[in-house]
């Protein structure tokens, strides 16, 4: 039996893992990538973000000490020096993720553009590669809205931002997404003015009110100024600053720096799918649950696929993809997957929150968690929906239909109610397990336990 030839387009996040798991699995795999291994995660997303955010909560934690009786009379900031911390944690982590490093575990890298030829071949680099079965992995790029004016600014997005030479006096954030939430409150903390403005009424729409509510208000008593339900009709050099002019509002927004984080855009352009036949809509390429597009032996995965675009999320598509394309049949479900946004508090969740009829809808504040208390951080909330089992209806408390939780460590207990979804256990398991004192885990337990018990 002849080994399948796998071509992986694109060395991100879902390139690398599909070049991995083809490799183990037994293919004869080729990763081909245009710039660098690595991806828009290690290079421009997830890590310098995550980095600089760690930054400025170092500032903030001596500033502003979570507990009195501290004080500190200056903190003193070095822009340049931390530019250059986030650079090496970039290196570090890309040395992991770099062509010497996948060719010695058997996989073939090949840099280049590449452009389909047919179905079962493509060109890169004025070469052509013939294959069985290609996967799709070109993630996606800041989408840039059409501002009046913008082309006039030398505007930064994610990608450019953990370049900057100079931490910015007065930052303007296009999108109050998660890119915009994390990087606003980091260069706030470290000392820029801000202002994030969006179209949208809230910020993070698919959160509870409540959530969403202490994460805004957190980040304005820290000083950044939202304004929400607004649209920059125009931007025009001012004297000595830019001005955003707000729909009709003749009193500008001032600022020295304009990061667009406004959405993302799929990036496959110039890979010849129109003429391949491969559908996409205005997300990204289609595929169904196995990761399959339109066309035979052709998968996608990842950001280009504009389905929950995550960097875990890209890694398990890539999975699926792989599994599917070797003829395991695999199918993507992504009901009990977390996503976490890294704010200071964290907000995180699992499911898709609702509050339907027949659902029961658990609260447990911040304030009732030991944990919580004793470090003074009572600044959050946690949220969980609960709905009947098959056959069983809610016996043992049902199961676990969503959760979202806000504040200290959401980002790392959400994960206990995915597990729960994932397994579909029961909800009175997480109540009956025991949990170690103090922890903010324990408060997943008390949580749950309300099904019970009562408040």
């Amino acid at each position: 039996m002849s080994t399948l030839r796998i071509a992986v387009i694109g060395g991100g996040a879902a390139g690398l893992s599909a070049a991995e798991t083809a490799q183990r699995m037994g293919a004869a795999t080729t990763l081909f990538e245009r710039q660098r291994l690595g991806g828009e995660c290690t290079w421009s997303g997830c890590v310098p973000s995550k980095a600089l955010l760690a930054a400025a909560k170092t500032v903030h934690s001596i500033r502003v000490p979570a507990v009195p009786g501290i004080t500190a009379d200056s903190v003193s900031i070095d822009f340049e020096m931390i530019v250059e911390h986030v650079q090496n944690v970039i290196r570090d982590i890309a040395r992991t993720e770099s062509a010497e490093e996948y060719r010695k575990r058997g996989i073939t890298v090949i840099e280049g553009e590449v452009h389909f030829a047919s179905s079962r071949s493509l060109e890169c680099g004025g070469e052509p590669y013939t294959f069985d079965r290609a996967i799709i992995c070109t993630g996606s790029a800041p989408a840039i809205p059409p501002v009046p004016g913008i082309e006039e600014v030398p505007y930064v997005t994610n990608e450019t931002v953990f370049g900057l030479k100079e931490l910015p006096e007065k930052l303007l954030i296009l999108g109050a997404g998660p890119i915009g939430l994390e990087l606003g409150q980091a260069f706030r903390r470290l000392g820029s003015e801000v202002h994030i403005v969006d179209i949208a009424s809230a910020i993070l729409p698919m959160v509870a009110p409540e959530i969403r509510s202490i994460l805004q208000s957190s980040l304005e008593e820290e000083g950044v100024a939202f304004h929400l339900s607004s649209k920059v009709s125009k931007i025009a050099k001012g004297d000595p600053y830019w001005l955003a002019f707000l729909g009709d509002d003749t009193d500008p927004v001032q600022f020295t720096h304009l990061l667009v984080a406004a959405g993302r855009s799929p990036r496959y352009g110039t890979l010849g799918l129109t003429e391949l036949g491969v559908a996409v809509n205005r997300k990204g390429i289609v595929v169904d649950e196995g990761m399959r597009t339109s066309v035979d032996g052709i998968y996608a995965a990842g950001d280009v696929t504009g389905v929950m675009p995550l960097t875990h999320v890209a890694a398990y598509q890539a999975r699926v993809a792989v599994a599917h394309a070797l003829g395991k049949h695999r199918k993507a479900t992504y009901s009990a997957i977390p996503w976490a946004i890294y704010t200071d508090p964290p907000v995180a969740g699992v499911g898709n929150y609702s509050e339907k009829e027949g659902e029961t809808v658990l609260r447990r504040s911040y304030e009732h968690i030991d944990r919580a208390i004793l470090e003074n951080r009572l600044q959050g909330i946690m949220l969980c929906g609960l709905r009947g089992k098959p056959v069983l209806g809610k016996a043992g408390g049902g199961e676990i239909a969503w959760a979202q939780v806000a504040g200290i460590q959401a980002d790392e207990v959400i994960h206990e109610f995915a597990m729960a979804m994932h397994t579909h256990a029961f909800a009175g398991r997480l109540a009956q397990a025991v949990h170690a004192y103090p922890t903010i885990a324990l408060g997943i337990q008390q949580l749950v336990a309300q099904a019970f018990l009562g408040e």
